[in-house]
């Protein structure tokens, strides 16, 4: 019988996990996980959260648009949910390709995601 696996983030060690995070997008092994959004504004800045669970893979890099970092390589499931500014710039025509690759052979999860506006101060 198959073991079942467990979503740990060691922040939360020995505390409920929210249950959006039991379940996750993934690409296995060496495939990227590629998202796509439309209809944004070039001009506003964004703040993306993500959950990154521990149940594959320990690390993982973020790409936007084919060639802005949004953040290098971090390990995964050590901190939920984490934050990354999107600036202005990156945007272009109302649209954001985030593609991940994993750092490790068995590939990327996202337990949650979501893309605010910032406001202007």
């Amino acid at each position: 019988m198959a073991r079942s696996q467990t979503v740990e983030i060691k922040a939360y060690k020995g505390v409920p996990i929210p249950m959006a995070w039991l379940t996750c997008i993934e690409a296995t092994y060496h495939t990227p996980l590629v998202l796509f959004y439309d209809g944004l504004d070039d001009l506003k800045t964004y703040q993306l959260y993500i959950v990154y669970p521990s149940r594959i893979g320990n690390r993982a890099k973020l790409i936007a648009n084919r060639k802005f970092v949004i953040h290098d390589w971090i390990r995964t499931g050590v901190q939920a949910p984490q934050s990354f500014v999107i600036g202005p710039g990156v945007i272009k025509k109302g649209e954001l390709e985030l593609k991940w690759i994993a750092g490790g052979e068995r590939g990327i999860q996202v337990a949650e995601l979501w893309l605010k506006p910032m406001l202007r101060r």
